[in-house]
């Protein structure tokens, strides 16, 4: 059987442990076909998500996370943040202006993963400048009971 990537599916950095992993054809892509291979031999150190629904992302993830032997595994080379309300690639009812690359670059480089990224609305949402964390999946934005809802201070990251 073939092992082709879902349609719109980018890895963008792999840094692999193994060295006969550098050379396997498996790791080119990296598809929801392809999980178990890459998490056996690779670290994934940049976004590499599928561009497709969100629930194809999240069946990604957990496929991947069953692979690296669960989430506390995962959590150690990849982590996915989901943006609530935001239309395919920006837009929509969400605070969707975030900088991804310089937590990414501190991952990489010094080792410091992202534990939450701060996201703003635009200008043409319902609530413009409204500020929110965007938190490593599962976990979600709660309020603290406290302080501006419209600020990304006034939230935690927490367990559903």
């Amino acid at each position: 059987m073939s092992r082709r990537p879902m349609p719109g599916f980018s890895a963008r950095v792999l840094r692999c442990r193994n060295p006969p992993c550098r050379r396997s054809p498996q790791i080119q892509s990296i598809s929801p076909r392809s999980v178990s291979d890459a998490a056996s031999c690779c670290s994934i150190t940049a976004s590499a998500i599928p561009r497709s629904r969100r629930l194809d992302t999240l069946d990604w993830y957990k496929r991947l996370t069953n692979a690296a032997g669960g989430e506390k595994e995962t959590a150690e080379f990849a982590r996915l943040f989901l943006v609530p309300g935001m239309n395919h690639c920006s837009g929509g009812p969400a605070t969707d202006g975030f900088d991804v690359l310089t937590p990414l670059v501190a991952w990489v480089e010094q080792g410091r993963a992202p534990e939450r990224i701060e996201a703003r609305a635009g200008a043409t949402t319902p609530w413009p400048g409204r500020s929110r964390p965007l938190c490593p999946y599962p976990r979600q934005a709660r309020y603290l009971g406290s302080g501006s809802i419209e600020t990304a201070e006034s939230f935690v990251c927490t367990a559903p």
